[in-house]
């Protein structure tokens, strides 16, 4: 009797044991790591996870050019990324992308960050929109790459989608916040008035030296079937392209063109009205309502996340997915309008006087960019024929099914040319700003307890394509 009451005690105590045993090193596997004392919920990993295998795919990509993924057979997990198999890859890197997310939100810290109203109500409303948007929409699967999915579930939105694969509504919004911290601290560094800012010399030496500005206006050689017309509408058709070539080489603008085209072609319209209807469409502000109201409120909580991003636990130890936590106007009184105000008035007529309606309309509507180092391996006649043109002098290129008339313009010679500043800025830093976070990551790393058994459950075959 003594014998059993001393084998139940030890008993006993092996299963208190045992329980600190497996609380200790991670049991609950809603939390991947503890970062200064803080559990970090496992949906970030998972994220991440999607975002560390899109970044495989990549170094794949570059490393086995001979290679075709589409085969049936074939399968990432045959190869090596870096010297190190593909899940283990993806796995430290996601748990890296994890960490990187505290060095996102310290700096976003101490460079004094916030969003302003617009900031948070657009990744309120992107944030939701996403969360319960058709998941089966071909577009949103361009966000993990054409072979992103292989997991059945019933649901039919990227919730449900999230959710089997264990994240949270919260985890989700705070990748997604974080992600637009990222663009604000890069931007805080090396954007204009930046830390340590990018001069106009070097982005604008660039900017002219790899990109082209051109003007186009297509005219179609295929009916609405998109099969070829017959020879001799073909012939009318580049009659035509002639004439409109030789018009904007006598100062016609591409807009005038295109009212002439349309007019030739199903006869919806003459110069007079276009003209009219631009000149209403630019005094109306080109169609712009300043009174629009764009507030509105989504369910994403991006008002006041926490560290974690998180505003409850699940009771669950399998994954951390649950239930979502988620003018007055001034009178007008009559006096004495003011000389400058009279003099702005006056300046604002002239203004319009020597606006040119066409020119604006031209480059709202024709006007387009290319980056010459995308087609550099590319043998593509176009592109190169839009090379070739001299500035100012448009050309005739013919196609298989459309002809183009073509004219390349100035880069630089352009009122919103700053607009493509921050694009090169990345560009040009990029790289830069992604090793500066990786260092601070792995530094955190050092310092931070991971839940091996968390990063073990949740194994990326399970719902991303190997």
């Amino acid at each position: 009797m003594k014998t059993r009451k001393i084998t139940a005690l030890i008993l006993s105590m092996a299963l208190i044991l045992a329980a600190f045993t497996f609380a200790g090193c991670g049991h609950d596997t809603r939390f991947i790591m503890t970062v200064n004392g803080e559990e970090v919920p496992v949906g970030w990993f998972i994220m991440n996870q999607f975002a560390a295998a899109r970044e495989a795919q990549a170094l794949f990509a570059e490393e086995h050019t001979d290679v075709d993924v589409t085969v049936e057979d074939f399968s990432y997990e045959d190869y090596q990324i870096e010297g190190t198999d593909y899940v283990e890859w993806v796995n430290d890197r996601a748990i890296e992308l994890t960490a990187r997310m505290f060095i996102i939100d310290e700096k976003f810290t101490e460079m004094e960050l916030s969003f302003d109203d617009e900031t948070r109500t657009g990744m309120t409303e992107g944030i939701n929109n996403s969360w319960n948007t058709d998941r089966k929409l071909e577009e949103l699967y361009s966000m993990l790459g054409e072979q992103a999915f292989d997991y059945a579930t019933d649901g039919e939105t990227w919730e449900d989608f999230f959710t089997a694969a264990g994240v949270s509504k919260e985890s989700f919004t705070a990748y997604h916040t974080n992600e637009v911290k990222m663009s604000m601290v890069f931007d805080g560094i090396y954007g204009e008035g930046g830390t340590n800012p990018v001069s106009d010399e070097e982005w604008l030496a660039v900017f002219e030296k790899d990109y082209i500005r051109y003007r186009t206006l297509p005219i179609s050689l295929a009916d609405d079937e998109g099969e070829p017309l017959p020879d001799d509408e073909i012939a009318e058709r580049r009659e035509l392209a002639q004439s409109l070539l030789e018009g904007i080489v006598e100062g016609k603008s591409f807009t005038e063109s295109k009212a002439e085209y349309d007019e030739f072609i199903v006869g919806i319209s003459d110069g007079e009205e276009v003209d009219d209807d631009f000149r209403d469409f630019v005094e109306g502000g080109f169609g712009v309502d300043d009174d629009e109201d764009d507030e509105g409120e989504g369910d994403a909580n991006i008002d006041e996340p926490d560290e974690s991003g998180e505003s409850g636990e699940s009771e669950s130890d399998e994954d951390e997915t649950g239930e979502d936590v988620d003018d007055t106007s001034e009178s007008e009184t009559e006096s004495e309008t003011p000389e400058d105000e009279t003099e702005s008035t006056e300046d604002e007529d002239e203004d319009w006087r020597n606006f040119n309606v066409y020119e604006q309309a031209d480059k709202d509507q024709f006007d387009d960019f290319l980056k010459i180092s995308d087609f550099e391996d590319q043998d593509n006649e176009i592109v190169q024929f839009i090379m070739d043109l001299e500035i100012g002098v448009p050309e005739i290129y013919q196609g298989e099914n459309a002809d183009f008339i073509f004219m390349r313009l100035d880069v630089l010679d352009e009122s919103n040319v700053d607009d493509y500043k921050m694009g090169v800025v990345v560009e040009l830093r990029y790289e830069e700003y992604e090793d500066m976070l990786d260092e601070g990551a792995r530094e955190l790393l050092n310092t931070v307890t991971v839940n091996q058994i968390a990063v073990d459950k949740f194994d990326p075959r399970k719902f991303i394509v190997m």
